[in-house]
């Protein structure tokens, strides 16, 4: 289930009572990734603080910021630095 850190107590306390509801041992844990992502939760405040993360369904893609220039890229450069170099 993913909810917000505020409700958390609220949603741990619902789940510890559903579970009886259900056959079998079951266990409840927190997970330490951001929503769906794999990505922990202080590498993804940093990576959206760099601007380096791009929306993928409902996960989303780390930009690298080596290798060679996208589309995404190539669009935020000046119009000059993209002009031929005159010989």
């Amino acid at each position: 289930m993913r909810a917000k850190d505020a409700h958390s107590d609220s949603v741990m306390e619902a789940l510890r009572r559903a579970k009886y509801k259900f056959p079998g041992r079951q266990r409840l844990c927190e997970s330490a990734n951001h929503g769906f992502t794999k990505l922990k939760r202080e590498k993804y405040d940093l990576y959206k603080e760099q601007g380096r993360l791009a929306k993928d369904g409902v996960v989303v893609q780390v930009l690298p910021t080596k290798g060679p220039l996208g589309e995404r890229e190539l669009s935020k450069l000046p119009l000059a630095m993209l002009a031929p170099a005159e010989e």
